[in-house]
């Protein structure tokens, strides 16, 4: 059985599924509206007289539009992948500048954009080299746009609708001021993103820790509550052998065929049904102890079996047939008979009178299967994804532990119990591995 998962590992996947779905409702929301935003400004840098604004805008509309439709075919054809995520907030942020440039350098009227987007890589991509390197590339970015309209190295920086020229009017001072507190700003949205990202972080790991100790708590009492229940179990084994005992000795003295006779019958009946009960109950209650594995022959397990049960079926008026080519596996014998009993038993108490029980034994390619098959009407519908819960049964007289020990071993050897109702009746499949693989306890 494989260990239970760390916090780091649980949290790598919990982040994983997470960003996962936070990426793709990204990419989804951004095919709707960053085209949008996108035409509004290819729009007004058409508008403009200055020919580079126009020309950068095209191209710059055509990329953006190109890398969003591939990215959104990629993800539906191979599904989200996270690791493409630093590389989509990189070109985005590249996209961001150009629009900055295109629409007023350092005055622009989108500029509040990079602080939002610095915040939302932070959360994201968290404290790391991405988040350093669009962070520095967003803040460059800023500098040498106060550089650009502070020098007056693009005549038109700004756009014609906002006055034109190389800048607003501002002085040089007003400008590096701007870059200098948007930089500052760049940095702290960047790092409160990174500090929310470690506070989701955080409140994973809380849970992650009260669960496990929810989980502790309830297997310790659940272990105390077993041992209990079996030490009581145990202890009341004892009296109902005597009661048993005491009752063959006064069936001796009663007339055959009387009422009394009668009555003493139906008690030592169920006298036999009560410990036949805390033996499962005993062998549900312990730990599955290790196998003694050996080669062992399911056809003649399963014929061995049902002479057993020969008696059984007569008088439920089943008719019980073992067939097949047979099998053999290495586990357990003595376990893998406990198995074929419960199974079998549970085919002939489901089975109508004149219907049959059939068991067929078959090798596989994994190692074996075992199929009981009854012509009952199977499990009830309100019963039926909980048959192999402990204490569960559709049977009146039954103890609802039959099919939950048959799981247990069958896992036991690394194999598996299902069933399987249909219109012909109701099969227990019994899969085998070849050789088995133990869980541990």
């Amino acid at each position: 059985m494989r260990p239970p998962a760390s916090r780091e590992e649980t949290w790598r996947a919990v982040e994983a599924a997470t960003f996962a779905r936070v990426f793709g409702a990204y990419l989804d929301v951004r095919m709707v509206l960053a085209p949008v935003l996108l035409l509004g400004v290819l729009a007004v840098a058409l508008l403009d007289p200055a020919p580079w604004r126009r020309g950068v805008a095209v191209v710059a509309t055509a990329a953006a539009l190109a890398l969003f439709w591939n990215e959104r075919r990629h993800a539906r054809a191979r599904g989200v992948e996270t690791g493409r995520l630093p590389l989509n907030l990189a070109m985005m942020a590249v996209l961001q500048v150009v629009v900055l440039a295109l629409t007023g350098f350092l005055e622009s009227p989108a500029r509040p954009i990079l602080y939002l987007f610095a915040a939302v890589a932070g959360v994201t991509l968290g404290r790391g080299a991405a988040l350093a390197g669009i962070v520095a590339f967003q803040a460059l970015s800023l500098v040498v746009f106060a550089a650009v309209e502070a020098l007056g190295l693009v005549p038109d920086a700004t756009l014609a609708i906002f006055g034109g020229g190389p800048r607003a009017g501002h002085a040089p001072a007003l400008l590096w001021a701007e870059a200098g507190f948007g930089v500052f700003a760049l940095v702290v949205a960047a790092g409160l993103g990174s500090a929310l990202r470690g506070v989701f972080r955080s409140m994973v790991f809380d849970a992650l820790d009260a669960r496990r100790a929810t989980l502790e708590e309830h297997a310790a009492r659940s272990r105390e509550l077993v041992a209990l229940s079996a030490e009581i179990a145990h202890e009341l084994k004892n009296p109902l052998a005597s009661i048993h005992g005491l009752a063959a000795l006064v069936a001796r003295d009663l007339p055959e065929g009387g009422r009394a006779a009668e009555r003493m019958a139906v008690l030592r009946s169920e006298v036999v049904r009560m410990r036949g009960i805390l033996d499962e109950f005993l062998a549900f209650g312990r730990p599955l102890v290790p196998l003694h594995v050996e080669a062992c022959d399911l056809a003649a397990a399963a014929r061995e079996v049902a002479a057993l049960h020969e008696a059984a079926a007569r008088r439920a008026g089943v008719r019980l047939a073992v067939e097949g080519p047979g099998a053999t596996v290495r586990g357990d014998p003595r376990k893998l008979r406990q198995v074929l009993v419960n199974l079998v038993q549970n085919a002939i108490d489901a089975s109508p009178a004149g219907g049959a029980v059939r068991v067929r034994v078959e090798p596989t390619a994994e190692g074996a299967r075992v199929t009981v098959r009854d012509d009952g009407p199977g499990p009830p519908p309100e019963l039926a994804g909980r048959v192999f819960e402990a204490g569960v049964t559709g049977k009146a007289a039954g103890s609802g532990f039959g099919l939950t020990i048959a799981r247990a071993i069958a896992r036991q050897h690394g194999g598996e119990v299902e069933l399987v109702a249909g219109e012909g009746g109701c099969a227990a499949v019994l899969a085998l591995p070849a050789e088995p693989r133990e869980e541990e306890a």
